[in-house]
């Protein structure tokens, strides 16, 4: 059955959920065209064009055979998008995405996201920065803790997993570090799920679920996990 693109108007956190089926698709074509290049750093060139946009293939240093056949595929992809092609809805969901339903800023793809995320991020950065740096004499552990989970309850999933994407793909490495603990001691990716993240990425090896814990837990709280979904 033909479908066509219905164009609408996207607002608030819902976008988060559009901009991550984005990031989705525009990975799984680049696994299709990879050779010789991991994962985590499929995910950075994956995540550099969500947020800076595809540029001519000029732009770029990298003239590997994967980066010319990924740019390929993705400036084809969007001008079917920009042709409306009838027939496409389906295509794109087989062919790409994996996903039994996708949805999109029509006229945005691989435009780049900058401007919304690089505000956002660093917005949200600097007040999780200042509740931690905060002396503990002034506030312990437990209330810096409380305000964070007051200011993580306004994060949807959504917003978590493009806030884990962030920080994987390189672009938000303070997030968690030698230095910052924001994801493991302060829990700011609590709500994060498996089932929200490509399955290239585990999040079981990622944070090193099954070994003991070596981030801070509240006092006498024995199931103060680091994700929601381990409880």
């Amino acid at each position: 059955m033909e479908q066509s693109f219905r164009v609408e108007e996207i607002k608030g956190r819902n976008t988060f959920s559009y901009l991550l089926d984005e990031l989705s698709v525009i990975y799984s074509i680049g696994v299709k065209n990879r050779v010789d290049i991991s994962s985590k750093d499929l995910l950075h060139r994956a995540y550099s064009i969500l947020f800076h946009g595809l540029k001519p293939l000029d732009h770029y240093q990298d003239k590997s055979q994967t980066l010319i056949q990924f740019h390929k595929h993705l400036d084809g992809l969007n001008q079917e998008l920009s042709n409306q092609l009838p027939t496409y809805h389906a295509y794109f969901i087989k062919d790409y995405s994996g996903l039994d339903t996708i949805k999109f800023m029509h006229s945005s793809f691989v435009s780049g996201k900058s401007s919304m995320l690089g505000h956002y991020f660093r917005h949200l950065y600097q007040c999780v920065k200042f509740v931690v740096e905060q002396d503990e004499a002034f506030l312990c552990y437990q209330t810096k803790r409380e305000y964070l989970k007051i200011l993580r309850a306004q994060l949807s999933n959504h917003e978590q997993a493009l806030l884990f994407y962030n920080w994987l793909a390189d672009f938000g490495g303070n997030w968690e570090s030698d230095d910052n603990k924001f994801f493991s001691d302060y829990r700011m990716i609590h709500n994060l799920d498996q089932e929200l993240i490509l399955s290239d990425f585990n999040l079981t090896d990622i944070f090193n679920l099954n070994s003991k814990p070596t981030y801070r837990k509240l006092s006498g709280k024995a199931d103060d996990f680091l994700f929601e979904f381990q409880g």
